[in-house]
């Protein structure tokens, strides 16, 4: 390839990982914890955390006792299943006006209990992963077009990087050369995760994009039905009402029903439509092993058991099925925990692909020979430190609010005064000790995130491992994890800055020489 040819690539991939760069660190970090979005749930709800053993008969007579004292959640009720993501049973449903939410468990007394529904720290971190925290229409699109540019730039870095694709795979030269160990690091980890990037890339664009796409197609050629069209593909048609009451099929009854229509089906929900009227369904749903778009779902009348609708692996529309796919593709939803896994420390390691690129392009073009470093620089290197690590603070901020507030309005508010906190703070610091004291801010916010449970709760970590919590357990360990990193991060980032060169962004030492004219 000519030389010229590389030069334009190299262009392309340095200016397209700038600028969406740290969209993307914010993205990957949130989206590594989204993998594990059950077990986030759950420890954001004290309450849900250890059940008495219920039983179908106790649920059906919760379901009784709900729609009996809160008819309106007749409307559209589910009913949540005891399963490795969520062991306490508990019956949910949302009211439109006035606009709220209710669940109700069984207590230990035997008896329902309406518990808060209040914390929305897994949907939190969800929409920041898909909207970097913005209005979720405009960040939805906004990420459409980072996703764009994310794509643009894995193809010209493999473009930049395939001459000496082989010999550098596997180099990480350290020493005293940091810019070259930082560009072995950013190298290998990119060419060892590319697969799983260009995944990211395009189910990224679809998800995002997808949205305008269907929102067009919705005015133009639907005429404003396509959620209700979308509802009766994904389910089952909606039967009418017909306001005359009738009695249901225990669920017992109904969850034997949909296991002779999908043997390998695992229910993890039941959605109930119009409870109580002779026109009721129920939808069975949840994963069925050894499938890429794993979610089946059954669709039954509620009064007969008779099997109306069916959304199973092999079986569903060719439409919802390449949308299931792409979502289970995108968030690792296959797989179980090793899957899990992989993708959570694909996030991570996606996140440091992005701010090693940004550090990378401010120590290619530093000034070796001059004190002060151009502006440009400078205020790159601010933004960088002030949003990677202030998303990071940001994000162990919103754990430790989630169970001191219980308050969703809270949680925003914590996660937003932090991040900005944090981009601001760094504007009015120095890079490096920006860096330092964020990373520490960090680091102490993650160790935070165990302490707070610990107290709050109870639920320290040898007692979630010996009562066999391990989804609470996995949230406190991987909080300790990251804290000790960011300190590590902090200690480092102060060791480079004492020691390191001097004419440079990152250093706290005092200038080497006067300033010369700039190379």
């Amino acid at each position: 390839m000519k030389a010229a040819t590389l030069r334009a690539f190299l262009t392309v991939h340095t200016w397209t990982g700038l600028i969406a760069g740290m969209a993307l660190f914010i993205a990957f970090y949130a989206g590594a914890f989204t993998v594990f979005q059950s077990a986030t749930a759950q420890w954001q709800r004290p309450e849900l955390r250890e059940s008495p053993a219920t039983t179908p008969q106790q649920l059906e007579s919760l379901l009784e006792e709900v729609t009996r004292t809160h008819p309106r959640a007749k409307e559209n009720l589910w009913v949540y299943l005891p399963s490795p993501f969520a062991p306490r049973m508990f019956v949910f449903w949302r009211e439109k006006k006035p606009e709220a939410e209710h669940l109700f468990a069984f207590g230990r007394d035997g008896r329902a209990h309406e518990i808060s529904e209040e914390s929305k720290l897994s949907d939190l971190i969800n929409q920041v992963h898909y909207s970097l925290g913005l209005p979720e229409r405009w960040g939805t699109w906004l990420m459409g077009i980072v996703s764009i540019l994310y794509g643009l730039a894995l193809v010209s870095g493999v473009l930049v990087h395939l001459p000496t694709l082989v010999q550098d795979l596997f180099a990480l030269r350290r020493g005293r050369n940091l810019k070259r160990m930082w560009q072995d690091a950013h190298n290998v980890i990119g060419v060892l995760s590319l697969p799983f990037h260009i995944v990211f890339a395009f189910t990224g664009t679809l998800l995002c994009v997808l949205v305008l796409f269907v929102a067009g197609l919705n005015f133009i050629g639907l005429g404003g039905k396509g959620a209700a069209l979308y509802q009766q593909a994904r389910y089952a048609p909606e039967m009418t009402k017909q306001d005359a009451g009738a009695a249901m099929l225990p669920p017992a009854a109904l969850l034997a029903a949909a296991r002779d229509r999908a043997p390998t089906l695992q229910p993890h929900f039941m959605n109930y439509r119009s409870y109580g009227d002779a026109a009721a369904t129920v939808s069975i749903a949840g994963p069925v092993p050894g499938h890429l778009s794993d979610l089946g779902i059954v669709t039954l009348e509620a009064r007969s058991g008779k099997v109306v609708g069916v959304q199973l692996p092999g079986e569903r529309g060719n439409a919802h099925a390449a949308v299931r796919g792409v979502t289970s593709i995108h968030y690792g939803t296959f797989g179980g925990l090793p899957v899990q896994w992989l993708y959570f420390l694909l996030g991570l390691a996606g996140a440091f692909l992005f701010y090693s690129g940004n550090l990378l392009w401010i120590e290619s073009r530093r000034k070796r020979r001059q004190i002060e470093q151009p502006r440009v620089h400078r205020f790159l290197a601010r933004l960088t430190v002030g949003v990677c690590l202030g998303c990071c603070a940001a994000l162990s901020a919103t754990f430790v609010a989630s169970l001191l507030l219980q308050n969703a309005g809270g949680e925003w508010r914590t996660y937003y005064a932090v991040f900005l906190g944090s981009v601001l703070w760094a504007q009015l610091r120095p890079p490096a000790r920006a860096a330092i004291e964020l990373a520490l801010l960090a680091g102490v916010l993650s160790l935070a995130v165990p302490v707070t449970n610990a107290i709050v709760t109870g639920d320290h970590l040898f007692r979630t491992a010996m009562t066999g919590q391990w989804q609470v357990f996995g949230v406190d360990a991987v909080a300790i994890a990251l804290g000790l990193g960011f300190l590590r991060i902090a200690q480092v980032t102060w060791r480079r800055a004492r020691n390191g060169d001097s004419n440079s962004v990152w250093s706290l030492a005092p200038p080497a020489g006067t300033a010369q004219p700039a190379e």
